[in-house]
C-alpha cells in the first residue's frame, strides 16, 4: 500500500505508542507513557501490526524485542513526531525561547516615552526578541499592518481604517512650554500672551496632531507668528529652552522633561480637543501569540503609568 494511503488508516496516537514501546520495550510502560490502559495498548499494537503486516515487537524473557522493520521505522517515527510537534509548537509563543523581530510604527514621543520601559520588559522576558521602530506614511502603514511588515502601530492615527483592530491606551491633552526666563510670560499664561507669542510647532509626517495644531493656530487671531516648524516634537523643548518661543506639545511629553530643561508648563488658554493614543494591529494577526504578547506588554505599561 502506498504511504499516503496508509496514513489515512493510522491514528497519530499509534505512532506515539510505537515510539514508546520501542523506547521502553514494555507494553504496559508504553501505555502509561501515552496515557492509555494496558488493554488499550494491546489493541493499538494489534492495529499497528495489521497496518504494517509485521509483528513489530516479539516477546522475549527480558521484554519486547523489535523486529528489523521496527528498527527501520523507529528513526523515521521519531523524526516524524518531532516534525509534527514543531508544527504545533509554532502555535505557542514562549518569550524566553523566541528569536523574532517586531516592528512598531510610532512617533518620536512614543519612542521617547515607551521604548526604555518596553526594552526593559522585553529583555527580561524574551532576550532573543528584537524591537525595531519605523514611521511610514499613512498609506504604507496600512499596507505594512496588512502584510505583517509592521506588527503594531502606536499613536494618534484617526485616519486608520476601521478594518484595523485598535485599543485605546491613553487619552492626552496639549499644554504649553515656556522657558523660565521668558521676558513676558511669568506665573501665568493668558490668551493675549499666547496670541502675541512667537510659536514653535511640530508637524510629524502622517501625525494629525501637528496638522490640527497648525490649523488651529492659523485660524486663531495670532498677532505673533509660527516662527519655526519642525518634524519632531522632541526638537521643541531644546528650541524653547534657548529662545523666547513657546511651544504647544502633548502633555505626556511635557511631563517627561527633567527639571534641568529649565522649562515651565502651562495649561492652554484656548480650547484644543483631547486625543486618544491607540494601539493598532490588523485582524490577520489578532490571534498571533507573539503579537498578543507584545500588545499585552504595551497595554500593561500604560495601565501602570
Amino acid at each position: 500500500m502506498h504511504g499516503r494511503q496508509m496514513i489515512r488508516g493510522v491514528d497519530f496516537n499509534l505512532l506515539l505508542l510505537f515510539e514508546a514501546i520501542y523506547r521502553t520495550r514494555n507494553l504496559s510502560a508504553a501505555g502509561r507513557a501515552v496515557g492509555i490502559s494496558p488493554s488499550a495498548a494491546s489493541h493499538a499494537l494489534a492495529r499497528l501490526r495489521s497496518v504494517f503486516n509485521d509483528p513489530l515487537f516479539v516477546r522475549i524473557p527480558r521484554g519486547l524485542e523489535p523486529t528489523p522493520l521496527s528498527d527501520r521505522l523507529a528513526k523515521q517515527t521519531t523524526t516524524a513526531l518531532e516534525a509534527v510537534s514543531a508544527i504545533f509548537d509554532q502555535v505557542a509563543f514562549e518569550p524566553h525561547r523566541e528569536h523574532r523581530t517586531f516592528r512598531l510604527a510610532m512617533t518620536d514621543i512614543g519612542e521617547h516615552l515607551l521604548l526604555p520601559r518596553l526594552h526593559e520588559r522585553v529583555t527580561a522576558e524574551a532576550p532573543g526578541v528584537r524591537i525595531e521602530t519605523c514611521a511610514p506614511p499613512l498609506h504604507l502603514l496600512h499596507e505594512g499592518l496588512e502584510s505583517g511588515e509592521v506588527d503594531l502601530a502606536l499613536g494618534f492615527f484617526p485616519q486608520i481604517r476601521n478594518a484595523m483592530r485598535q485599543l485605546r491606551v491613553k487619552t492626552s491633552k496639549y499644554v504649553c512650554l515656556v522657558r523660565n526666563e521668558h521676558p513676558v510670560i511669568r506665573d501665568a499664561l493668558s490668551l493675549e500672551q499666547y496670541l502675541d507669542a512667537s510659536h514653535a510647532i511640530a508637524a510629524p509626517a502622517g501625525d494629525q496632531r501637528g496638522e490640527i495644531l497648525e490649523r488651529t493656530l492659523k485660524h486663531a487671531p495670532l498677532r505673533g507668528q509660527i516662527a519655526i516648524k519642525v518634524l519632531h516634537f522632541l526638537a521643541l523643548p531644546h528650541l524653547v529652552a534657548n529662545s523666547d518661543l513657546i511651544a504647544t506639545v502633548p502633555s505626556r511629553l511635557a511631563e517627561s522633561l527633567h527639571p534641568s530643561w529649565n522649562l515651565r508648563t502651562f495649561d492652554l488658554p484656548l480650547e484644543l480637543p483631547r486625543y486618544d493614543v491607540k494601539l493598532y494591529w490588523h485582524e490577520r494577526f489578532h490571534q498571533d501569540p507573539g503579537n498578543r504578547w507584545l500588545r499585552g506588554l504595551i497595554a500593561a505599561h500604560y495601565n501602570n503609568e
